[in-house]
């Protein structure tokens, strides 16, 4: 008996001590903070400081039961959530996500349900995600929500094979005002059919979002990866520039005299920097799914990924959204 007990408990001190010296650090720190109204913009703000995910995730995880108010609770179980979605552990964000649902008595989460849902389904649970759905169209009272249930209703029909219902679903929305129900639609239109048909639907793709050049890949997780930034961007305004800059000179740029950039208040604010291009990565894609148009630029002579935003019209406006979300910010008068 002992011989089959030794290799688990060789595995016991990786599994106490597999996070970094900088999470353990952080984690000392903050425990004692868990009263303060700033618990949750503390620990985001420290997770952005972190070199792996991996750590992201422990931390979150073990701060978030400790946060005293139940509204600090929700912004780290959210975006645990959000990372383990990210990172492609769908079941477990799925867990995560329901747990967020009724976490604030009296303030259920329709949007948590709905990512809850989308998740359930990605991981191959097409019935556990029917039931959200079904528990969606009961609660929520937010117009964009339930058409976008309705869209995953018929991704979920889609993975049953049932064609025509994921046909109709795709038909009924595509032409919605929304861009972020419409793209959901649109791809679903594309899985569900082929030849002629498909064609029809790529054509409103790419009319209604010309930047996609080609029929994209679809999956299930399209109506939660179209966030209001990714739609925004997809619209008839012209692309981006590309998020990341390798080039050594572009990527130096910092003046507004180099940069082109006029000089004024901050045009950007920076959120984090990291080592690992993932992590940067990352971190751009939680916050375009506030509705932020973010990007990162490589930083060569200090090896260094920057995350940044742009201020929009109101910079001081920016600033309070990004503190209100649990991010730090530091402003720029130019592209890093």
């Amino acid at each position: 008996m002992k011989s089959h007990l030794l290799p688990l408990l060789c595995l016991i001190p990786y599994a106490v001590f597999a996070q970094s010296a900088a999470a353990k650090s952080a984690l000392s720190v903050l425990a004692p903070k868990a009263g303060d109204a700033g618990f949750a913009a503390s620990v985001l703000s420290a997770t952005a400081t972190l070199g792996s995910i991996d750590d992201e995730l422990w931390l979150l995880e073990t701060l978030a039961p400790k946060a005293a108010a139940a509204d600090q609770r929700k912004i780290l179980v959210s975006q645990r959530a959000s990372m383990l979605e990210l990172s492609g552990r769908y079941a477990d964000a799925a867990a995560v996500w329901e747990s967020a649902v009724a976490m604030i008595p009296g303030k259920p989460d329709s949007g948590a349900l709905l990512s809850a849902a989308a998740c359930r389904l990605a991981a191959g649970d097409a019935d556990g995600a029917a039931g959200f759905v079904t528990a969606l169209s009961f609660s929520s009272a937010d117009a964009e929500t339930v058409a976008l249930a309705d869209v995953l209703a018929g991704w979920i029909a889609l993975s049953r094979g049932d064609r025509e219902h994921a046909v109709a679903s795709a038909r009924k929305w595509g032409d919605t005002a929304s861009g972020r129900v419409a793209m959901a639609a649109l791809y679903l239109g594309c899985a569900a059919t082929d030849g002629a048909e498909r064609d029809v639907f790529g054509r409103a793709l790419s009319k209604r979002f010309p930047i996609l050049s080609d029929y994209p890949v679809v999956s299930s997780l399209s109506l939660l990866l179209a966030s209001t930034k990714a739609v925004a961007a997809m619209t008839e305004k012209p692309p981006a520039p590309p998020a990341a800059m390798t080039d050594g000179a572009s990527a130096e740029r910092g003046s507004t005299a180099e940069s082109g950039e006029p000089a004024g208040p901050a045009r950007y604010y920076q959120i984090g920097a990291f080592r690992d291009q993932a992590n940067a990565q990352t971190l751009v894609q939680k916050l375009e799914k506030l509705g932020l148009t973010a990007a990162y630029r490589l930083r060569s002579k200090k090896d260094l990924y920057v995350v940044f935003v742009e201020s929009g019209v109101d910079s001081e406006a920016m600033i309070l959204r990004l503190k209100d979300a649990g991010y730090e910010a530091w402003p720029l008068d130019g592209l890093p």
